[in-house]
């Protein structure tokens, strides 16, 4: 990789790193104290979601440390994402369910943590599968539902929501799921047919409306 770019960058990024740390709780979850997200609900606390994110930091940091010849920061990384990893699983983990909890006292099963969970390593095989399943049975006609948005169907949970099919290697759910869900998009006559949406409701109808349509966003393309 560029090391020279990255030295330009160093000082920063092990700060953002850190920052984010700084904010692990004594169960050993990073508790967000900023609430602004998709069109989710209850965002905030020792949410699933951010803390699949930083545990995902923290797996890209070690390589960087790494490349960056500081051996000792890499491994102290290396032992905060094994700890991270841990915290999720004991805390988070809801076996009777099958899928992880939005924050330790939730009864939410976001589809965006539990996605980011599997395709990020977090969930071990079987946990895996189990959220596959979880997130399948979540499948309406027009797309698979978001319960932390009143079940419409969010296009950039939905695209983590691919990835994670894949990864605990249920792929050919993923490309059923990429079929249906974007697939109404691409065939839907009451929009362009060649672009995707920022989300839409659970019966098919659009969500956004008005001078806000939203229907050529970037972020509903990554399952592609």
């Amino acid at each position: 990789g560029n090391t020279t770019w990255m030295a330009s960058h160093w000082e920063g990024f092990k700060g953002g790193v850190a920052c984010s740390l700084r904010k692990v709780s004594s169960k050993g979850l990073m508790s967000v104290d900023q609430t602004a997200d998709w069109q989710r609900c209850c965002q905030g606390g020792e949410n699933i979601a951010a803390n699949s994110i930083l545990y995902q930091v923290l797996l890209h940091a070690q390589t960087i440390a790494t490349a960056m010849e500081d051996r000792v920061l890499a491994s102290e990384w290396d032992v905060a994402a094994k700890k991270l990893a841990m915290a999720i699983n004991t805390h988070l983990w809801d076996a009777r369910k099958g899928a992880y909890k939005d924050n330790p006292a939730s009864s939410l099963y976001p589809q965006d943590g539990n996605s980011l969970a599997v395709w990020f390593g977090i969930a071990n095989s079987s946990q895996a599968s189990a959220v596959s399943d979880y997130l399948h049975g979540n499948w309406g006609l027009y797309g698979s539902g978001s319960p932390e948005w009143g079940m419409n169907i969010g296009t950039f949970p939905g695209s983590m929501e691919v990835n994670a099919h894949a990864a605990a290697g249920n792929t050919h759910r993923a490309l059923e799921m990429v079929r249906l869900q974007w697939g109404y998009m691409l065939n839907n006559p009451n929009s362009t047919e060649s672009t995707f949406w920022e989300g839409y409701n659970k019966d098919g109808t659009f969500n956004f409306q008005g001078i806000y349509m939203s229907n050529a966003h970037g972020w509903a393309t990554g399952a592609a």
